[in-house]
């Protein structure tokens, strides 16, 4: 008995608020102005966000395919030249990603410094040796860089997902 005193004075107390909100001065969610409304002053924040997301996706994408490199050890020589072509792809795509991001101050200038860094260091490989003919030391600045990327995505807030962690294992 008590208990269904308690549910009817939770119910009127309710339905009492919704009630009293039906006359109030107060605006309602339909005529509040969109610059009034807090996704308006985040705007500039989240713009930022999806560039520094882009950026770390595409730095993503290219550590995938570079676990995929070391891996490929005994490939044949044209799956060499293609793993160095989406290497390559993948490493422009991230500079100007970068770049885009360091120009919105989403990144630091390091992070694109790295980017341009990688794609330097694999221009110099020629297309015909394919991923043979990146070198040890290329190879370790390139890694090298890649790291300090990496780690200029976890500052931000965009960690490295586990597929890219469980390729890393296999390699």
């Amino acid at each position: 008995m008590r208990r269904a005193w308690v549910v009817a004075l939770v119910a009127c107390g309710i339905a009492g608020t919704m009630l009293s909100g039906c006359g109030s001065d107060e605006p309602t969610a339909q005529e509040i102005a969109p610059e009034e409304s807090p996704a308006a002053a985040l705007d500039t924040d989240i713009e930022e966000a999806v560039e520094v997301i882009e950026a770390c996706a595409r730095y993503f994408e290219f550590d995938l395919k570079l676990s995929e490199v070391k891996a490929s050890g005994d490939a044949k020589k044209k799956v060499k030249k293609e793993l160095l072509v989406e290497l390559k792809g993948l490493a422009d795509e991230m500079a100007s990603a970068a770049e885009e991001a360091y120009i919105s101050g989403a990144l630091p200038e390091k992070a694109l410094q790295n980017a341009n860094r990688i794609t330097r260091n694999l221009a110099r490989v020629k297309p015909k040796q394919g991923i043979s003919g990146i070198k040890k030391k290329q190879m370790k600045r390139i890694e090298k860089s890649a790291s300090r990327i990496e780690r200029s995505c976890e500052a931000s807030g965009d960690t490295l997902p586990q597929e890219n962690l469980d390729a890393r294992g296999g390699a």
